[in-house]
């Protein structure tokens, strides 16, 4: 890394938050350390948790080209995974 490259206010990913929101967060986080895509696609193992991280090295070879791709790959992945917004629906059925 960059000498003056030391990110801060970042949570590893540990699967269970939004993907888009903890993107968002480490993007900024990144760039406000003077880093660019190739340092965030880099530096993005370091800040998986170990189930995020097996999904990563999971990936096939040769499926990520570059940081968008990483990111879309991500999202797709994860967004199933984390709770959506509550519904008229959810609201009824609590007792």
């Amino acid at each position: 890394w960059p000498a003056t490259f030391k990110p801060t206010g970042i949570e590893k990913y540990d699967g269970e938050s939004d993907p888009k929101t903890w993107l968002r967060t480490y993007s900024i986080a990144v760039r406000a350390a003077r880093g660019d895509n190739d340092i965030m696609a880099a530096y993005f193992p370091v800040m998986m948790g170990p189930q995020a991280l097996n999904w990563l090295e999971a990936l096939p070879a040769g499926s990520i080209n570059r940081w968008q791709d990483l990111c879309d790959a991500f999202v797709q992945y994860y967004q199933a995974s984390c709770p959506g917004p509550k519904t008229r629906w959810d609201l009824a059925s609590v007792k």
